[in-house]
């Protein structure tokens, strides 16, 4: 992609609280998809028209019920939290300029491992500019430890998720198989969910019943 030639401090889109027209949700979604797709294309360019087009609801103007509703049919997983993680960036006061420079991977390892006071050093905006994937990848996490904000991998399967998470996800189908009997995924998953919903809570009741209890005393 191409490198911005702003160096300043980029103002980023607040939510209004209103759904922006289809015509303009249409423009933005064809000016995000372009730049992702184009080399000549800029991340914070097409970041900035995310943050606009998610905040004023552009993907509810284009006739879907959730934003992931879009984002699963319009843009490839990995491409949308990237322009995510370079909008957090950004609204911390990372310069343009600086997130354009830096190796794509190094942007989701900064923005997922560091907490924003580091994202703001200049060591780092240049490391994750020059520094080769895994040399950066090693350094982060041990920055990491050190400030206490070592996040695990994740692992996406239907969805995404810390790999502790799926890791009980794909036990829990693997226990419905072995000790249910259910084969299909859908089986699967209604076993358990509804051994989740039958449970015991307080009280001698079920999760479901206390649940039930609840929504009728608000």
């Amino acid at each position: 992609m191409a490198k911005s030639k702003n160096a300043e401090i980029v103002k980023m889109p607040k939510e209004d609280g209103e759904v922006m027209p289809v015509a303009e949700a249409k423009r933005l979604r064809d000016a995000i998809i372009a730049d992702l797709r184009s080399a000549e294309g800029s991340l914070v360019s097409a970041a900035i028209r995310l943050a606009k087009f998610t905040k004023r609801q552009g993907w509810k103007a284009l006739g879907y019920e959730t934003m992931t509703e879009w984002r699963e049919a319009e843009v490839r997983f990995a491409e949308f939290f990237r322009l995510r993680n370079v909008s957090k960036l950004l609204e911390q006061g990372v310069p343009a300029e600086s997130v354009e420079k830096m190796k794509f991977s190094n942007i989701d390892m900064l923005a997922r491992q560091l907490p924003p006071s580091e994202w703001k050093k200049p060591e780092w905006q240049k490391a994750a500019a020059e520094m080769p994937v895994a040399e950066f990848e090693r350094r982060v996490k041990a920055r990491a430890e050190d400030v206490g904000t070592v996040q695990e991998e994740i692992e996406r399967r239907g969805f995404a998720g810390p790999r502790s998470l799926v890791e009980q996800y794909d036990l829990a189908l693997k226990v419905a198989e072995a000790v249910d009997g259910a084969v299909r995924m859908e089986e699967r998953i209604e076993i358990i969910v509804a051994t989740y919903l039958n449970s015991d809570s307080r009280g001698g009741k079920t999760r479901l019943q206390l649940y039930q209890d609840i929504a009728v005393n608000k």
